[in-house]
């Protein structure tokens, strides 16, 4: 499990302050877990929330 005082959208921000930063292609690897973080609802918005 992840520690507890990680906050989704915290990392999420980061990472696009990173990318705005960054010039080079960057690649990431995305690990759904049953009953940890598989909820279908991530399908949708992960892609979204890097093309944007």
């Amino acid at each position: 499990m992840p520690h507890k005082t990680l906050q989704l959208a915290s990392i999420l921000n980061g990472m696009l302050e990173f990318a705005n930063v960054y010039k080079e292609e960057l690649v990431t690897e995305t690990m759904l877990v049953k009953d940890v973080n598989g909820d279908e609802d991530l399908y949708g918005w992960l892609p979204i929330f890097w093309l944007s």
